[in-house]
């Protein structure tokens, strides 16, 4: 099917989608009559009754700023969004058009999700808010988007001189001498030197391709397809989750060029987590410290270059990790993990295009992560209504599997129990179970390796892996899938009531 929208409209689409900007063509009254690509956060928060009038008091305005401006003026609006209007003009009647509307630093970008969390935007559905979020990093975008709309431009009138009609010339005959002919002597052609330069003109214009090496030609073509396939990539990605898109990126990069094992890694603390891997990776959990200065890993983010680690039981020579920094607006927010062995050949000359597809997906992945935090913290606040609304009905029994049942919702767990002491022995029994598998009620021991620790010092326990802790696993008849625990106790000033054990996690994490 053809596509019969005006030229205009696909014209603003394909320039919006090319930058990664936004465009909005207005009226003088400030109504919308063309969009493309538009922020949803722009869309959410105009439509809102609470927040209309602010997006009004910025981009409705814009028309006569733009005018009184000679044309153009920047500015970011109150929802942190850098934009340029620009007075264009279409068929004679006048416009503004409004570019940009992305955040130019990701500082930004994390004061509005603040304010989306906990602030003044909390009471707007987070999946409208943030369904498409730009983040260009920098001015450069818009600058190069308004470049190209300056051909609609207003076009200055031309300046009128009046002046007086010149005086006629009177008829005026001169006496020229005649010409003399003078006889020129025409050289023949050189047959030889016309040989010469058809020659030297079908040397210089001979297609490069056709001399160019065949490793270079295909390493060129290669480049370009994976380019191209990885730019259809990130325009699908806004539609996954967070840990989908970090899947699909390491396994693109590994289909592509042939790498077994990587992973993407994420700013956690001091150092970087694991969030998708493949090939050997896959399953694990996978913590990196990158110890150089923030000047530096800023330095080498921007340059491409990697930092190569090695695990602290291979020996000399062994595997290693290729760790690529990856920043987001001025902060290295994320890193491509790459399993290598030192001396090969891959070790030495990894692809520079890796680091490249690398940094392109950065900013894509810190919306969804972004995203998707919002998402939770709208989850608990939704799992905790549940829960409190629960308590007013629910005897003993019905409050223990409420609690596990919330605690379940909120961590996305598959496994909860919930252990009380049973009498003054400090033995504990069974209260409520979810996804056990086992009636965990006939065991007399039950919470002895590590709920009754927990229950007894009155701190959490949190475990990645149990043998980091020394603690053997639990009997093969429970099935748990991963070997990752939090047992939290429970109490009400010093009384302690219980322990909550957490297990087996939705994503596979912890």
């Amino acid at each position: 099917m053809s596509d019969k929208r005006p030229p205009k409209f696909k014209f603003l689409e394909r320039l919006a989608d090319e930058n990664g900007v936004a465009i909005a063509v207005l009226n003088e009254n400030g109504d919308v009559t063309a969009a493309a690509n538009d922020n949803s956060i722009c869309k959410t928060l105009y439509g809102s009754a609470a927040f209309g009038h602010r997006c009004a008091a910025d981009c409705g305005t814009a028309f006569g700023r733009a005018e009184a401006a000679g044309g153009q003026v920047d500015f970011t609006c109150h929802a942190g969004l850098r934009c340029r209007a620009m007075r264009v003009d279409d068929r004679g009647r006048p416009f503004v058009a409004i570019v940009g509307r992305t955040f130019t630093s990701v500082t930004k970008y994390r004061e509005a999700t603040e304010r989306a969390l906990g602030g003044e935007w909390r009471t707007l559905p987070p999946a409208e808010l943030f369904a498409n979020v730009l983040i260009s990093g920098s001015d450069e975008p818009i600058e190069k988007a308004a470049a190209e709309l300056e051909r609609f431009a207003p076009k200055p009138e031309a300046p009128i001189l009046e002046l007086e009609p010149p005086a006629p010339k009177e008829n005026v005959v001169e006496a020229r001498p005649a010409a003399t002919p003078t006889a020129e002597t025409v050289e023949p052609p050189d047959e030889n030197a016309i040989t010469k330069l058809i020659e030297e003109f079908n040397r210089r214009t001979i297609d490069a391709a056709e001399v160019m090496p065949q490793e270079r030609k295909g390493s060129i073509t290669a480049e370009a397809a994976a380019v191209a396939e990885f730019r259809s990539l990130l325009g699908r990605m806004m539609e996954l989750r967070y840990k989908q898109a970090a899947i699909s990126v390491v396994e693109f990069i590994g289909s592509r060029f042939g790498i077994a094992s990587l992973v993407w890694l994420e700013r956690n603390g001091d150092g970087y987590k694991s969030v998708a891997a493949t090939g050997e990776f896959k399953g694990k959990s996978i913590r990196v410290r990158l110890d150089l200065p923030n000047e530096e890993l800023a330095e080498r983010a921007l340059a491409g270059e990697p930092i190569d680690l090695r695990e602290k039981r291979a020996e000399a020579g062994e595997r290693g990790l290729r760790v690529f920094p990856v920043m987001v607006g001025s902060e290295v927010r994320a890193a491509l993990g790459v399993r290598v062995r030192t001396g090969t050949e891959m070790a030495e000359k990894l692809p520079e295009i890796i680091a490249r597809l690398a940094r392109a997906a950065a900013p894509q992945m810190e919306i969804l992560r972004l995203r998707d935090e919002v998402m939770r913290s709208e989850a608990v606040a939704a799992g905790l209504r549940r829960f409190n609304e629960s308590l007013r009905h629910a005897d003993s029994n019905e409050f223990w599997r409420s609690v596990a049942e919330s605690a379940a919702e909120v961590l996305r767990a598959e496994r909860v129990s919930i252990l009380t002491p049973a009498d003054s022995s400090g033995e504990l029994r069974a209260r409520s179970m979810i996804g056990t598998g086992v009636d965990l009620s006939a065991d007399r021991n039950i919470g002895g390796r590590i709920a009754r620790t927990a229950l007894e010092s009155g701190k959490p326990i949190v475990a990645e892996n149990l043998a980091d802790l020394g603690i053997a696993r639990s009997p093969e008849s429970w099935n748990y899938r991963t070997a990752s625990f939090i047992s939290f106790p429970i109490a009400i000033g010093e009384k302690r009531l219980a322990v909550l054990n957490v297990a087996d996690r939705a994503d596979g994490g912890w």
